[in-house]
């Protein structure tokens, strides 16, 4: 009897768990999404707006780097959402991810001036300073910049912001 008990608590206890992984996956998968439309969205104004000066869009549109996430970023972004959560509130991050998915489908069109007077997106909390902070502490600044070295991006950036 004693041992079905056991056996009976320690299964509770893991359906009860499930949810939470549950949750927590699906947050992350939130950021994910989020990370990679407004990331695809702000390479493609950049490309634009450089082209506008007389830079080569075409070198620029080819070096543009993959959005997507790997493990590496998945990784990271679960090292911010777990930071985020610790010094603001889960609740903080929710309202954050709710706010972003809502103005989503104003970013496709702005610019990325616009884009900036849309506003920071952070939970509330936590400055700018904090989330640069916890972005560079998890990885996350340095997958972006590697991800950009690695596909020529930056190269085509700098050249075509110093004329050639």
């Amino acid at each position: 009897m004693f041992r079905a008990t056991r056996y009976a608590f320690a299964a509770a206890m893991v359906a009860a768990l499930f949810p939470l992984q549950g949750l927590a996956q699906l947050r992350l998968d939130r950021l994910e999404t989020l990370s990679e439309e407004i990331t695809a969205v702000v390479y493609a104004r950049m490309v634009e707006e450089l082209a506008a000066t007389g830079a080569d869009s075409a070198a620029l549109a080819e070096a543009m780097p993959d959005p997507s996430w790997d493990d590496a970023f998945r990784d990271a972004g679960q090292c911010m959402l777990e930071a985020y959560d610790a010094e603001a509130s889960a609740e903080a991050v929710d309202r954050m991810l709710s706010d972003m998915e809502d103005v989503l489908p104003r970013i496709a069109g702005a610019s990325l001036e616009e884009m900036e007077e849309l506003g920071s997106f952070l939970p509330a909390g936590l400055t700018e300073s904090d989330s640069l902070r916890i972005n560079q502490q998890c990885g996350m600044m340095d997958l972006q910049r590697e991800r950009m070295m690695q596909s020529g991006f930056m190269e085509a950036m700098m050249a075509a912001t110093q004329g050639g």
